[in-house]
């Protein structure tokens, strides 16, 4: 045919013949594919949906309905999450700032404590989190000039009135959340600055390893720096910054020599958490931590269920203190390793282990 393109041969009507003669088509007498019903030029669709959402389903339709991208802009995603965030359950005050600091690293700005409240029994029984930028800074930390010859800080604190309470609940003794609200008084960070905030920076162990045994063997910190970044595919991707490394390294020479000290002290203060831990530490004429003991609730109360076999394995010398490590392992209903207690001792004679 003349004049006529492949599209209009296509979708040009079909004759009498072509269509069968008799009215019929392909998929039966007066129906098609589906057999829906022809009325008045339109389809006349028979639906169940009466039967699964009632017979209100479609009353007030065009009101109810989104009318694609355009109309979806104006749902407010914020308080459908504040909704899911207020029916949150979390077993201590940690694992809640954490799931809000992994909320904060999403939304580009960091938190940080802030207020605390305790009961008659000095038991804390609310935890505030706030926005990093929360406040406002104190008249004292205010560098007229004239105090200090270094140029004044940036100021951080702006008042942002972000926070998120949580509290234990009486019954089952669970911290939920009691409030929430996210209104930010100021621009959030570009995604690719997120980690630079001192909230969402770390170092975990296997970084802290690898940047001491390159120190071990006088590689300089900007080169280890750099051999970071390398592995990681950029800035953007390592999760700490070069003042970092410098504020680790300054750390543990600091505990070189009263590690003993900071380990006591923690363990004192878990024992006063904890009346029921158990803590026994000995020192010799010098002042020199040479046994310590410890055994948590926990471990005693496993203790009394599987303390019918109980193991003995002491690993030597594999730590800095180069102490024997002895651990008092069992087995649990689970064929599960569970442990008893631990001890550093600085000898392995009778009367120690005694």
């Amino acid at each position: 045919m003349e004049g006529e393109s492949a599209a209009d041969e296509c979708y040009r009507p079909l004759s009498a013949e072509e269509e069968g003669g008799d009215g019929s088509d392909a998929f039966g007498i007066g129906s098609d594919e589906f057999g829906d019903k022809v009325e008045n030029g339109k389809l006349g669709v028979e639906s169940d949906a009466h039967e699964n959402f009632g017979d209100s389903f479609f009353d007030n339709w065009e009101e109810r309905a989104v009318d694609g991208i355009a109309e979806l802009g104006c749902i407010n995603f914020k308080e459908i999450i504040a909704k899911e965030i207020m029916m949150c359950h979390f077993p201590d005050r940690l694992v809640a700032f954490l799931f809000y600091s992994l909320y904060a690293n999403m939304n580009s700005f960091a938190v940080r404590k802030n207020k605390i409240r305790r009961n008659v029994r000095n038991e804390v029984t609310q935890q505030e989190f706030v926005c990093f930028r929360k406040g406002s800074r104190e008249m004292g930390s205010v560098n007229n000039g004239m105090r200090r010859k270094r140029e004044p800080k940036v100021e951080t604190r702006c008042g942002c009135e972000t926070e998120m309470r949580v509290h234990v609940h009486s019954e089952s003794g669970r911290w939920i959340t009691s409030y929430f609200q996210d209104v930010h008084n100021h621009e959030l960070l570009d995604d690719r600055l997120t980690f630079m905030l001192p909230g969402h920076r770390k170092m975990d162990a296997a970084a802290l390893e690898q940047m001491n045994m390159m120190l071990r063997v006088g590689i300089k910190m900007p080169q280890i720096y750099s051999s970071f970044v390398h592995t990681a595919g950029g800035f953007q991707n390592l999760p700490f910054l070069k003042r970092d490394m410098y504020n680790q390294t300054g750390k543990q020479r600091r505990l070189i020599g009263g590690d003993a000290t900071a380990c006591l002290k923690f363990l004192e203060s878990t024992a006063q958490a904890n009346p029921g831990m158990f803590v026994r530490y000995l020192v010799d004429k010098d002042g020199c931590l040479v046994h310590l003991f410890w055994s948590d609730n926990c471990s005693q109360l496993d203790y009394s269920l599987f303390g019918d076999v109980v193991a003995f394995d002491a690993t030597y010398r594999k730590n800095k203190c180069m102490c024997p490590l002895v651990v008092f392992p069992g087995v649990n209903h689970h064929n599960q390793t569970i442990v008893f207690a631990d001890a550093l001792v600085a000898n392995e004679n009778e009367q120690t282990y005694t």
